[in-house]
């Protein structure tokens, strides 16, 4: 089922897609592509790799954060980002990321400092990423979160980040992300529990071929996105990188 233009918007609208969306949720038509998901799951071919639902050990990044150096990433990322840090939780779970510091940010002061920022402390060695981008609907702000370590892959585990609705656990989403970046390196600026945004840091080599696996593994992001692979390719010959599991 279809979620409301809203939150759809809200999950993909930074990366330029949300125009894209209004004849899709207009009406009960189906878009090719979402023909073919009403017939037949995409994941379902995945290899079991990519399926699985193995338990992911959550990183706990206590010791981490006592480094002086953190410390000091915090009160400059709460300069920075204009908020006081708060606990990190883990939305899936409601579960407490220990060692984890969130910020609670306007939404506009996100989008136009985000990468920079990400970029910046990623050379320190530590990782803030958003991991709720609300576009201020209802006057709520986004979520930032900071974390010491500069792992991409330790953030999923925390953040619990998954494709459980297509049985895609943290695990398979660990494992499909990592294939992908031998090929195609990218950054993730985004890491939540159903979504991850970022850019590729290199021009993509074959963009049909990879929107194709990207609809496979991730069917959502064409389905109730985008609308269709050629789309989702347009997407990627631009440098943006996104995934999003309703």
């Amino acid at each position: 089922m279809l979620r409301s233009f809203q939150l759809i918007k809200m999950k993909i609208g930074n990366l330029g897609a949300c125009v894209m969306l209004a004849s899709a949720l207009a009406g009960a038509g189906c878009k090719p592509e979402q023909g073919k998901a009403l017939l037949k799951d995409p994941t379902a071919d995945l290899p079991a790799k990519f399926k699985s639902q193995e338990n992911v050990p959550k990183p706990d990044f206590r010791e981490a954060s006592k480094d002086p150096k953190f410390q000091a990433a915090i009160q400059e990322a709460a300069k920075l980002l204009g908020a006081h840090p708060q606990v990190l939780k883990s939305e899936a779970e409601d579960e407490v990321i220990r060692g984890g510091v969130s910020f609670d940010v306007p939404h506009e002061k996100t989008e136009a400092m985000l990468l920079e920022v990400h970029t910046v402390f990623l050379a320190k060695g530590f990782y803030l990423f958003r991991y709720d981008n609300n576009f201020d609907a209802g006057g709520h702000m986004d979520r930032v979160g900071l974390l010491a370590t500069a792992d991409k892959y330790a953030v999923m585990a925390a953040m619990d980040t998954n494709g459980d609705n297509y049985d895609i656990g943290t695990a398979g989403v660990i494992a499909w992300m990592k294939e992908l970046e031998q090929e195609q390196p990218f950054i993730l600026t985004e890491i939540g529990f159903d979504y991850m945004a970022g850019i590729f840091t290199s021009p993509v080599k074959d963009a049909p071929g990879l929107a194709r696996r990207m609809y496979q593994f991730c069917p959502d992001i064409v389905d109730q996105g985008v609308e269709t692979v050629k789309a989702l390719a347009a997407e990627l010959e631009k440098g943006k990188l996104y995934f999003w599991w309703d």
